[in-house]
């Protein structure tokens, strides 16, 4: 059995025969809508929306969902960064990225640097703080959310 790809197709057929749609489907370009959690061998898909903090403690990420729970991720807070919506997440520090929802003001204090206060305060036990160097391009995105 002879298998043909029209020229217009730009899938790809695997040694199967069969078309990669995964490699249609997905673009680099395309935000993730979805993550996926680990919690010991069993995993949980999350909706990328219903996230409010993504954070790294002891080079372990974690997902903070809206209702206060949280989930490991097996991903850099670099790649997640790069793979959710920029118009809704934004990376505050090398620790931290946040949702805009999960936001419920920010102030800017000594030499331009921003203190952001969360929605719900008990996810973070730190302070979220910004640099100046950053504190412009989040005024900047926070604006044009």
């Amino acid at each position: 059995m002879s298998t043909q790809m029209n020229q217009n197709d730009s899938s790809e057929l695997n040694t199967n025969g069969y078309t990669n749609s995964l490699s249609r489907n997905i673009s680099a370009n395309t935000p993730r809508t979805t993550l996926i959690a680990r919690e010991g061998n069993t995993f949980i898909p999350l909706r990328a929306k219903q996230i409010a903090v993504f954070y790294s403690l002891k080079k372990e990420v974690i997902a903070i969902d809206f209702s206060g729970n949280r989930f490991h991720i097996d991903q850099s807070l670099t790649d997640i960064e790069t793979s959710v919506e920029s118009n809704v997440f934004f990376r505050v520090n090398r620790n931290i990225i946040l949702h805009f929802e999960a936001i419920r003001l920010f102030r800017v204090v000594e030499f331009g640097k921003i203190i952001v206060d969360l929605v719900q305060p008990e996810w973070l036990e730190e302070e979220v703080h910004i640099s100046q160097y950053r504190a412009p391009r989040f005024r900047e995105w926070i604006s044009n959310v």
